[in-house]
């Protein structure tokens, strides 16, 4: 059972390679990590970024930020410091920037 779930993924990765899709998803995974340094570098904080593409095109790119890590930042700064950081690395804009802060529920 397991053998096949093995080839089964195998053959999965051989046949999404012949499209580039593997090759794509590899170049987007080192540009998340590459825009995650400088996030770190820029704003002193640990992001998380994600993207959504859709038949080819990027329709959203997702940054999400624990919500106390920028207490003293306004949304404003945020977005003018995410939004061209993250232009620089993708060749298209996308549909929309989404900007995403948690925030723990236990606060005291």
């Amino acid at each position: 059972m397991c053998f096949r779930k093995i080839l089964l993924i195998m053959a999965t990765l051989v046949s999404l390679q012949g499209c580039g899709m593997v090759e794509d998803f590899a170049g987007m995974q080192n540009k998340m990590q590459t825009i995650n340094a400088e996030l770190k570098k820029e704003l002193g904080m640990v992001a998380q970024v994600g993207w959504n593409i859709h038949n080819g095109t990027l329709t959203q790119v997702t940054v999400y930020i624990e919500g106390d890590s920028i207490e003293e930042k306004t949304l404003g700064q945020l977005r003018d410091v995410l939004i061209p950081l993250l232009e620089k690395h993708f060749e298209e804009a996308p549909t929309t920037w989404l900007i995403t802060a948690a925030f723990e529920g236990n606060r005291s």
